[in-house]
């Protein structure tokens, strides 16, 4: 379960001292915040199993250097949300399915410099990189598909970003578990509005403290990540072996 919107502004301005729609702290500035945190989130932690995507629907071969990830609909999710990482490209044709090697953008450019040049054959796609902004930008693909292959599927895995909430918003969010850090990241941004650098500081701890020293804790974003990681190990027996 998660908090609302609303319920989130409220704890947030109810923390800060200040717990009605008031001059610095309103509704509508708390929801930004709550957005900011929750976008940082899934960037920092893309592993969180509620932000998995696979899509093999939204995106076939063309004859095309650059697919736009904004056209990947995620699968039976709303479509208020938008790609945030890629983790692997396959091309689908049975048999023939191959898994695309990712290879950085500066060694894409090398070794296809000149990518939509005529004397490079097109053939199956083999590498794939990405290109401008995480939600608004493009996955390129080389080599170029030849039109024998054309409208065959691309399948993508990777994470989304949450959708955004609105001010006053009655509907949970998507992310589980992530509330306490969601609010400690709005009495942040808060008590910076406020004027109160002291409190801020403190606040600004609880949201992240990656390097606590004795007497401190980790922050709310470093929990997360621990969270999320110790789920994920124990697929497959990584922290228990039933063969010990």
């Amino acid at each position: 379960m998660a908090l609302t919107g609303l319920a989130l502004t409220d704890e947030i301005q109810a923390l800060c001292g200040r717990p009605t729609n008031q001059v610095l702290l309103t509704n509508d500035r708390c929801t930004r915040w709550q957005n900011e945190a929750v976008k940082k989130i899934a960037e920092e932690c893309p592993d969180l199993e509620e932000l998995q995507f696979t899509n093999t629907e939204s995106i076939d071969t063309t004859v095309t250097l650059l697919y736009a990830l904004n056209e990947i609909t995620l699968g039976d999710i709303s479509e208020e949300e938008k790609v945030c990482h890629i983790f692997d490209v396959f091309y689908l044709d049975g048999n023939e399915t191959r898994q695309l090697e990712y290879i950085h953008p500066d060694e894409f450019d090398a070794a296809w410099p000149d990518p939509t040049h005529t004397d490079i054959p097109h053939t199956k796609p083999t590498h794939w990189t990405r290109q401008g902004d995480l939600s608004e930008g493009y996955v390129k693909m080389m080599p170029l598909c030849l039109t024998a292959y054309c409208d065959d599927d691309l399948k993508f895995v990777g994470s989304m970003y949450p959708r955004e909430f609105t001010t006053e918003d009655t509907s949970e969010g998507r992310l589980k578990d992530c509330d306490e850090a969601i609010i400690a990241y709005g009495v942040w941004q808060g008590f910076k509005a406020i004027g109160d650098d002291m409190k801020a500081a403190l606040w600004r701890k609880t949201w992240t403290n990656p390097d606590p020293i004795y007497g401190e804790d980790y922050g709310e974003l470093e929990k997360i990540k621990f969270r999320s990681s110790r789920e994920h190990g124990w697929d497959g027996n990584i922290f228990y072996s039933r063969y010990e």
